[in-house]
């Protein structure tokens, strides 16, 4: 159990102290494209979800605005992580919790309102940029550059009717400075109170004007690197709580007739598995596995965080040709390099428990004439197959193994992306303008680790005497060079085995991701006419959007030659084209009750290549009764249409075979289980029960059992309803004081995502005609299943609801300084999961994301981020309180772990920051500052205990892993 500090009583009693003073009389990073966006109130400006200019307070959706200021305060050198401190983001995909994955190691993906990083749109100055996972439209954040954001806008709620697909959950829109002059230089680095986790960064920028100040160009290069945490290096997730892995490098063998049984269960040792004979460190043969003292700690291996390097160089250009014409254009080049670190690859075989998941698996097992078997399993062997008992007969050895001895799976990425956006924007006729512009992206993303060719493992394995000398069994195998490979005992490997598996080399398993993206847009907006109470404005255009994307996977994993099942290339492509348009009415202003009202309008159609016509649409309104009040309301339908590796992703068979697969199993004619009576109406089942049968599965039957996985090329669109509605307060009697609150409500139907087996197989008990049924199973003529895919299919969807507050007030203390308080608030209300259509929907409230990803994004109640900010002179003191609300844990719904690992309590962190400008005309700045400042350690939440537990973290991935972390900066500009 966590210990609590006397610090930690210290901030349990000041942060709701502070908390309360906030609520009465403050606003937090802004919203509604707030004063840090603009400085003139009343001022035209275009924001995030328009393309009308507009007076920056008046927006129907709720715009969340973090400034360049806000920025530099957090001491975040990456843009990810300074959004993912905002409530109304979730951890989405980051360097925390991608060391497992097969390609994306080290990617940040953002995950707006917990719904999925595929339904968050990602633009960079108005503008698409390309995906940086394969076959995907998600964004990867690492290559935005942080030096030259001037502020980030994010909305909530559909917003296809303006930017078209992906924009379900909302969109986020990175904006730069499109001018620069003089030359800035900054350093930063940091390390954690341990002395591990560093971080280094450099970077500069340098711009220009030109042409006597009609152009202005700008370069910036950055590097930055963050070296990552091992899972040992804390004390919390040095070993696997759940108990060491009975894959272990000396191997565990068990002669057949009791496979791996669990003989005994101990509470510090762990499973026993007495009839297995293995080695102790000594390398002694000793009969008996004890999983924590035999047993393998995968921790030791695992990492917290993936260490990742990034190289970004952007560039940017500006040219009035004439008073109204302007051309522009940006470049962009980021590369990063990472590297995750996974434990040495489990081997099995004869293992009737593996199959081939997560494993090598060697059919059969070892043959008894091995000839690298130890002689007292020798003389057990010989002596059951010779007392006359068939049933006590060996016919082959079953093992586990670690290969750790031969080869390292860990991956390696480096990932490259090019960007070019370029266009020509004008004005005519006064009140109107125009833009055009063209997009290319592309992204390069190559993974590879090291590889086991299973043809190779198994001739090596498959060693027999002959002769007097110890050979492999296939004299075509030893042709080609076999030599035997000794698994009995830790690095027994010879080298001449390992050279032979590796084919004197290194084999390499590698995904070559190749993704393009172009884009092409047109608009124009400006004033039709003028009514009473300003002018009615609209903006309309057109767009064209083209994108492809290849996995391209080495031949041996192509065919299956590797670790897993076969995984084929995935080659996808598609283009859309879009006409959009908006519309802004005034219907009131500066009248008795009505300083403003108006109403307002978008609408889109796409035209998409793989699923036909979209139609998106939003109406909203607004009404300010006074100048201290303003209320907004938007309803808007938006889509999102399936991506690349939704609809291209090749099938692969697998076979799943459970007695769980099927309800049905077990039946009669008198059970009375949920789904018993369906199963009975099945002509072939209901021909089982009768005269009192039963119906049920042999070994063979369950283990013939197939399915695809993969994608679908016949999926159709996701469907968003969105509904915000909210209050703006800016008290005229209470100076430098806003405050925002939003209600919000997000239901998406037709959700793409694949089903569970189980859940497939019980919607066709239920309804066989349903889109969560249709085509995917498959029973043969005596009610058997035969076949289960669990393709890409439309089928359930998602709910999420809360209330956002936003409140921001300065207290200008004369000569004393100026003392700014800023909140950030989400209350949860709904977060629900439908698994698919007609199921029940499954509460998420309360819970966090599973770490298999099946859950919505992290459902904290209640969350927030407080700023208080003191300035005077050339100091500033910035002091932050993230706030993680109490949440309930529960890995099934019919099952919940210890209370210990099911309740979390409320989590706060402390993060502090000093700057002081030593001048302030050159603006030479220089800080230093503290994240998680009283050092508080995540919640212990195991992972095989509970749902949330990180692989190799032992807690939830929303907590911070690394502790008390310190920074030190300086930034100077000349």
């Amino acid at each position: 159990m966590i210990k609590t500090s006397n610090f930690a009583h210290l901030r349990a009693g000041v942060a709701p102290m502070i908390l309360g003073v906030a609520l009465l009389s403050t606003n937090a990073y802004g919203q509604e494209a707030a004063e840090d966006a603009v400085e003139t109130e009343g001022q035209a400006i275009i924001v995030t979800g328009t393309r009308i200019a507009r007076p920056e307070l008046q927006a129907a959706t709720p715009i969340a605005v973090v400034s360049s200021d806000e920025i530099s305060r957090t001491g975040q050198t990456n843009a990810s992580e300074i959004l993912r401190r905002q409530p109304i983001f979730s951890t989405g995909i980051s360097q925390g919790n991608s060391n497992f994955n097969t390609a994306g190691n080290g990617l940040n993906l953002l995950d707006l309102r917990g719904l999925g990083t595929s339904r968050t749109l990602v633009l960079l100055n108005g503008r698409r940029v390309v995906a940086g996972l394969g076959g995907t439209s998600a964004v990867d954040i690492n290559m935005i550059p942080t030096d030259l954001l001037e502020r980030v806008e994010v909305i909530t709620g559909g917003a296809s009717a303006v930017y078209g697909s992906d924009a379900v959950a909302g969109v986020v829109n990175f904006i730069l400075k499109d001018r620069f002059e003089g030359l800035e230089l900054r350093a930063q680095s940091g390390i954690s109170s341990r002395g591990d986790s560093a971080k280094y960064r450099v970077s500069g920028t340098f711009g220009t004007n030109f042409a006597d100040d009609r152009g202005n160009v700008w370069v910036n290069a950055v590097y930055d690197q963050d070296d990552g945490l091992l899972s040992a290096k804390r004390s919390r997730s040095a070993t696997d709580f759940f108990g060491r892995s009975s894959f272990a490098p000396q191997g565990s063998f068990n002669l057949n007739g009791s496979i791996f049984d669990i003989t005994e269960l101990d509470d510090t040792l762990g499973a026993i598995y007495g009839n297995d004979y293995t080695f102790d460190q000594a390398g002694n043969l000793k009969q008996g596995f004890i999983q924590n003292v035999d047993g393998f700690n995968r921790n030791s291996f695992r990492r917290l965080t993936v260490p990742i390097k990034r190289y970004l160089f952007n560039a940017g250009l500006k040219f009035d040709i004439a008073d109204d014409i302007t051309f522009y254009a940006e470049g962009m080049y980021g590369q990063t390099k990472s590297a995750s670190k996974l434990e040495p690859y489990p081997a099995a075989g004869g293992d009737p428990d593996v199959d081939g998941a997560g494993s090598i698996d060697v059919a059969g097992g070892l043959a008894i004439d091995n000839a690298f078997m130890p002689a007292p399993i020798l003389a057990e062997i010989t002596a059951r197959n010779s007392d006359g008992i068939a049933d006590n007969d060996v016919s082959f050895i079953a093992f586990r193994r670690r290969l750790s001895d031969i080869f390292d799976r860990s991956n390696r990425n480096n990932r490259k992306i090019y960007r070019i956006a370029a266009g020509v924007k004008g004005q005519f006729a006064q009140n109107w303008s125009w833009d055009v512009s063209y997009v290319y992206g592309r992204t390069r993303d190559f993974t590879s680790s090291e590889a086991v060719p299973t043809d190779r493992f198994s001739n090596a394995l498959d060693a027999v005497n002959l002769g007097g000398q110890i050979v492999c069994r296939s004299a075509s195998a030893r042709a080609e060079g076999c030599q035997p490979l000794n698994i009995f005992g830790a690095n027994t490997a010879s080298q001449g085995a390992i050279d032979y598996i590796r084919r004197g080399g290194t084999v390499v398993t590698s995904l070559l991701s190749t993704i393009e993206q172009h884009v092409a847009t047109a608009s124009v907006s400006g004033s039709l006419f003028k009514l009473p109470a300003g002018d009615v404005k609209v903006a309309f255009g057109a767009e064209y959007r083209h994108e492809k994307s290849s996995d391209d996977w080495d031949a041996d994993t192509n065919v299956g030659n590797t670790l897993g099942n076969f995984t084929p290339d995935t080659k996808g492509k598609f283009d859309v084209k879009d006409v959009f348009g908006e519309l802004y009415v005034p219907i009131l202003s500066e009248v008795p009750l009505a300083q403003d009202l108006h109403v307002e309008g978008a609408a889109r159609y796409d035209d998409y290549s793989t699923v036909g016509g979209v139609f998106s649409w939003k109406a909203g309104a607004e009404w300010a009764p006074t100048r201290d009040v303003r209320f907004r309301a938007m309803y808007a339908e938006a889509n999102r249409a399936p991506n690349i590796s939704e609809l291209f992703s090749s099938q692969q068979e697998t076979f799943p075979g459970t007695t769980t697969l099927d309800p049905c199993n077990g039946v009669t004619a008198t059970r009375n289980n949920e789904f018993d009576d369906a199963c009975r109406a099945i002509p072939g089942i209901a021909a089982a029960v009768a005269g009192g049968g039963t119906f049920t599965y042999a070994p063979a039957e369950i283990q013939s059992i197939n399915g695809f996985d993969g994608g679908n090329p016949n999926l159709k669109e996701e469907t968003a309803k969105t509904w915000t509605a909210g209050v703006v307060l800016t008290p005229q009697f209470l100076r430098n004081f806003t405050m925002t609150v939003d209600w919000y409500r997000i239901k998406i139907t037709d959700a793409v995502n694949t089903q569970p087996r189980e859940d497939t197989v019980k919607a066709c008990l239920v309804d066989p005609n349903s889109a969560a049924c249709g085509g995917l199973v498959t029973r043969l003529a005596n009610g058997k299943l035969t076949r289960i895919d669990a393709i890409n299919i439309n089928t359930g969807g998602f709910l999420t609801s809360g209330i956002d507050v936003v409140a921001n007030y300065k207290q200008e203390l004369g000569s004393a300084g100026d003392l700014n308080f800023q909140l950030n608030y989400t209350r949860l209300l709904k977060h629900k999961r439908i698994p698919f259509t007609g199921a029940e929907a499954i509460n998420e409230l309360g819970q966090l994301q599973d770490v298999n990803g099946e859950r919505l994004g992290s459902g904290f109640k209640n969350r927030f981020t407080l700023d208080t900010i003191y300035e005077t002179g050339p100091f500033l003191l910035n002091w932050t309180v993230r706030y993680f609300g109490k949440i309930k844990d529960t890995k099934d719904p019919s099952t919940a772990p210890p209370d210990e690992f099911n309740n979390v309590g409320d989590v706060f962190y402390h993060d502090v920051q000093f700057r002081y400008t030593l001048d302030q005309e050159n603006q030479k700045v220089f800080y230093i500052g503290v994240d998680n400042l009283f050092d508080r350690k995540p919640p212990f939440l195991p992972n095989g205990l509970t749902s949330a537990g990180l692989i190799g973290g032992e807690t939830a991935q929303e907590y911070d892993t690394i502790g008390r972390f310190i920074y030190a900066g300086v930034n100077v500009k000349f």
